[in-house]
């Protein structure tokens, strides 16, 4: 039987195992990003953070928000996180079609 090859991400601040990622949300840069500091180089649309949604992620109906998600801003890392999700999705989708 086959398997992933890479299933943790290694992030700058962070660790996170790619079987427990339920979805990703994305926060797009608006005209009010501009001006913080890790910013810097990015423009307008660009991917200002991800939102990452775990198994271990919890909603909070008062608040309608997530109580623990993993969150990235920093550049380096919200690329290389898609970069390894991507792979990461697409060694699991070969998997599954070569079982079938």
């Amino acid at each position: 039987m086959s398997k992933v090859i890479e299933s943790i991400f290694n992030g700058k601040n962070v660790v996170i195992p790619m079987a427990d990622v339920s979805h990703i949300e994305k926060k797009l840069i608006v005209e009010s990003d501009l001006n913080q500091e890790y910013n810097k180089g990015r423009k307008i649309g660009d991917i200002a953070s991800l939102t990452i949604i775990t198994k271990h992620t919890t909603w909070n109906a008062d608040q309608d928000d997530y109580n623990n998600p993993i969150i990235l801003s920093h550049k380096e890392d919200v690329e290389n996180f898609l970069k390894d999700w991507c792979y990461y999705r697409h060694e699991l989708e070969d998997i599954f079609k070569t079982t079938d």
